[in-house]
């Protein structure tokens, strides 16, 4: 069944423009660079898209393989499921931290009376019912969604515009260039180094040729709404009080007199944290079914869910220690699953391209 899915282009360019903007515009790691996060952001979108052209050829050169397949194959069946099951956990973990992200804002803002379980309850089964129906499912309610995400982000720009003061992004690079590379990084690992979970999905697109078009449209468009958003939210509050609000869309947005845009702002993060969230769990899914040889994933559906839930509801106490820890420990932890094990799979897979091709001559 795993095998029976199919992407077209265009679903495969909207299921990577919904998992990139996930919940990124609510946390906005490169803020830490002041007036300046815009730069940061665009550098990290650059080094960004190399990144993810390491996972593409990755997947062009193992064609019709997952990440699993791909692991197994390179690294034998015991090291390479072990290797894989780390990656399951690591999938699993990122579905849990978005949607930890995504119950904190609901909560703090709209409903601040609820068990922060409750909502991450709520939210998981109604993305669980979305698993079941299959990626293609997924795909094509992203090509629904995605449009709408972008016509709210632009909706709410033009509502601020009267609130718009150019001089918050001055001086440009006021405190020098230091504060831009002390945070681009953590712009590249969150979200662009997490795209390595489309090696779970690149083999179900039908036109293997669209690969890189497809994927790079995403990219641009994407960044392209993220910069807005960053770029509204600087000029609106200003650098400050940018730097010391949780959640600066809906702050900035309600500073618009007469006009309630706090639900305009929960939908844009339910629909990008949603489409990441069920990118991850549909990752979990599969992998567990390709490393234990199961044909069908959908059994693991429910229990994959509840693992969720519970990762969401207890690993962290507080929405503070879920930013500390992403601030301060994720940059590291990700770094063998985003860029260390990816690069060793691309030169092993160059070698073994080039020993195929010489042993045909």
């Amino acid at each position: 069944m795993i095998r029976d899915t199919k992407l077209s282009p265009s679903q495969l360019m909207f299921l990577v423009i919904a998992f990139l903007f996930g919940d990124y515009t609510i946390v906005m790691p490169s803020r830490a660079a002041g007036q300046d996060m815009w730069i940061s952001f665009i550098i990290a979108a650059i080094v960004g898209t190399i990144l993810i052209t390491i996972y593409l050829y990755i997947s062009v050169l193992n064609p019709g393989k997952t990440l699993i397949e791909i692991l197994k194959e390179h690294f034998g069946k015991v090291i390479g499921s072990i290797i894989g099951l780390c990656y399951i956990w690591y999938f699993m973990h990122l579905a849990a931290l978005i949607t930890r992200t995504a119950s904190e804002y609901m909560v703090t803002v709209n409903y601040p009376e609820t068990p922060i379980s409750f909502i991450n309850i709520l939210f998981i089964l109604v993305l669980a019912y979305g698993l079941r129906k299959g990626i293609e499912v997924i795909a094509r309610a992203s090509q629904i969604f995605v449009p709408t995400l972008i016509t709210l982000v632009i909706l709410t720009i033009g509502l601020l515009i009267v609130e718009f003061d150019i001089k918050n992004l001055q001086p440009i690079l006021g405190d020098g260039i230091q504060p831009v590379i002390n945070t681009f990084y953590s712009s590249v690992t969150f979200p662009f180094g997490e795209a390595i979970v489309f090696l779970m999905i690149f083999p179900s697109l039908n036109k293997k040729e669209s690969i890189f078009k497809s994927t790079y449209s995403g990219i641009f468009i994407v960044s392209l709404v993220m910069l807005a958003i960053m770029l509204r939210d600087l000029m609106v509050l200003g650098p400050d009080v940018l730097g010391i609000h949780i959640f600066p869309p809906h702050t900035s947005s309600s500073l618009i007199p007469r006009v309630v845009l706090e639900p305009i702002i929960s939908i844009n993060l339910l629909f990008g944290g949603g489409g990441a969230i069920i990118i991850c769990m549909y990752a979990v899914v599969t992998g567990i079914a390709q490393v234990f040889n199961l044909s069908d994933y959908k059994i693991l559906v429910l229990p994959i869910s509840l693992m969720v839930i519970s990762l969401a509801s207890w690993l962290y106490t507080s929405y503070t220690e879920l930013t500390t820890i992403a601030a301060e420990i994720h940059l590291y932890y990700a770094m063998p699953f985003q860029i260390i094990i990816p690069i060793i799979l691309l030169i092993i897979s160059i070698i073994k391209n080039k020993k195929t091709q010489g042993s045909e001559i």
